[in-house]
């Protein structure tokens, strides 16, 4: 008797270490989808914000260009009319 419940025992550890290392398996296969999935929000993210960066840098240049552009001689003569 004490040979069949050893059996029957051992048995059920066997499958009960086979159910544990399936759960585990699946366990890392979540991990690492759930870490895949952040990775890609992640770049995602930053290839958005250097588009964002770049547009408002474009932006910034023709900016700078026009406040560098020298004035019309009508709005300075208007300008220097103001001041005296």
């Amino acid at each position: 008797m004490d040979e069949n419940h050893d059996t029957k025992t051992e048995g059920r550890v066997g499958e009960i270490e086979k159910s544990v290392e399936k759960i585990t398996r699946s366990a890392i296969d979540i991990g690492k989808l759930w870490a895949v999935h952040g990775l890609e929000i992640g770049r995602g993210a930053l290839r958005a914000s250097a588009e964002t960066l770049r547009v408002t840098s474009d932006l910034l240049g023709q900016i700078a260009e026009k406040v560098g552009e020298p004035s019309e001689p009508e709005a300075r003569n208007e300008r220097d009319d103001k001041a005296a």
